[in-house]
């Protein structure tokens, strides 16, 4: 057994997973009681970023040996990227009560914090971690964010003095830290050592509400790069100005660069709740032959869709191609495009019977569209007779941009610019989190 568990270990770390699920399947079909099989499936699901079915896996290996700490840990992992932060909290712990001498246990601990914003709690995993021999970079910096956070500057400092300023991370680290506690002196020593990162850092300081320098950041950047569509639009919103033209190369670069934490960074940290209101009110509309998700990312819709309607083809649509390698890695979609939505008239050079959805998913995507009330109004003239839209707004002052990029939409004016259309559910409630407050949502289901 040790050898079958090392070989198919080996085709994980390599990538290779579809051999390892082969093995795995014709070991649990000889063996539907071995726990390190259901364990290792687990994992390989995790790899896939079918958290779902990995929970499922490492939950039917913990009721076979319940004292296994490794499993209880990547479960902790795997609910902390079903964004189940509490739940992955008390699992984590129940892993370190069996084996507390694992570093890597009280890193998932301190992540598990972080997403439920418990940051004296996340500062004392990772120093726990850090003094059992975790790695001393992460660990450095997670102790360093979570003083941050806390508004402990000289803890934070402490933390990143023994780590090295030629890692991006903690030169970014340093001069948000430096920026938050108005350390002047620190910021006149690093900025020299940045060279041509302004924008990543800018993007730093104002994910951590820092909007002024990263005003100044961008602007560097923009020196040097006068080119950059995609820095332009994120000076000009931290401005409160619109830019049309750059939005899809912001868009698209943003994505690409966040596709392989997206799921966990969504459901973790900001408690995103679109997936969780589709497997709620999906079957309220049935019955759904064809599934159209306009911006599907890493495929967060495609659980809660198949669940609701197994039978129906699902057709996904996003500018990152980062993203769509992530959602294709799911296994539910039909079809997946790669191309800027905004434009409607690219629907219809899809193939004839990927043209006739009866549902169509805008999950978070208006957030991106300038002006639209016209683009929806557009599109939906070209669905079939009876097409349900179910739609996500940020919903507040009307085509008005966040520091972060985000595009607010009124949604009693958008549907005021609508073709002819009934309204069969509208509900505002809590969309996500931002900065630890409850951003509301505007929840809309449409006919056209």
């Amino acid at each position: 057994m040790l050898d079958r568990s090392a070989e198919i270990l080996t085709l994980i770390q390599q990538g290779r997973l579809s051999p390892a699920l082969a093995r795995l399947k014709l070991w649990l079909k000889k063996d539907p009681g071995s726990a390190p099989a259901w364990h290792l499936l687990g994992v390989t699901h995790l790899h896939r970023n079918d958290y779902s079915a990995a929970e499922a896996a490492l939950q039917q290996a913990l009721q076979i040996s319940p004292t296994d700490g490794y499993a209880r840990n990547n479960r902790a992992l795997v609910l902390l990227r079903l964004g189940r932060a509490g739940e992955s909290r008390r699992e984590a712990e129940a892993a370190i009560a069996r084996q507390p001498n694992e570093p890597g246990f009280l890193a998932n601990l301190g992540y598990a914090c972080e997403a439920l914003r418990d940051y004296e709690a996340m500062a004392d995993a990772f120093g726990r971690a850090l003094a059992l021999g975790g790695d001393g970079l992460e660990c450095g910096l997670a102790i360093a964010k979570a003083r941050r956070h806390l508004q402990q500057w000289s803890e934070a400092r402490s933390a990143l003095a023994s780590l090295p300023l030629t890692e991006p991370d903690v030169l970014t680290e340093t001069l948000v830290l430096a920026h938050a506690s108005a350390d002047r002196a620190t910021v006149a020593r690093t900025e020299p050592l940045c060279q041509d990162n302004w924008d990543s850092l800018a993007g730093a300081l104002v994910k951590a509400g820092l909007s002024e320098p990263a005003e100044t950041y961008y602007r560097r950047h923009l020196q040097q790069h006068p080119g950059d569509t995609s820095a332009r639009y994120l000076l000009e919103a931290l401005t409160g100005r619109v830019s049309r033209e750059a939005n899809a190369a912001y868009v698209a670069s943003v994505f690409d660069g966040a596709a392989e934490q997206f799921d966990q960074h969504l459901l973790g940290p900001l408690d995103y709740q679109a997936p969780a209101w589709l497997t709620r009110h999906l079957t309220d509309w049935v019955p759904v032959r064809q599934v159209w998700d306009i911006g599907c990312g890493t495929g967060l819709a495609a659980g809660p869709v198949k669940q609701a309607y197994p039978e129906a083809d699902l057709i996904g649509f996003d500018l990152s191609a980062a993203m769509l390698n992530q959602a294709k890695q799911k296994g539910h979609y039909r079809a997946l495009h790669q191309m800027d939505v905004r434009d409607p008239e690219v629907f219809d050079a899809l193939p004839a019977d990927q043209q006739r959805p009866d549902l169509v998913l805008l999950m978070d995507v208006l957030i991106y569209v300038p002006d639209a009330s016209r683009w929806l109004a557009n599109a939906m003239t070209r669905m079939p007779e009876g097409c349900r839209w179910v739609i996500t707004l940020e919903q507040g002052h009307h085509e008005r941009i966040h520091k972060q990029g985000r595009i607010q939409h009124d949604g009693d004016e958008l549907m005021a610019a609508l073709p002819p259309h009934r309204c069969l559910h509208d509900e505002t409630a809590p969309l996500r989190v931002e900065a630890g407050k409850t951003v509301i949502g505007r929840w809309l289901v449409l006919v056209s």
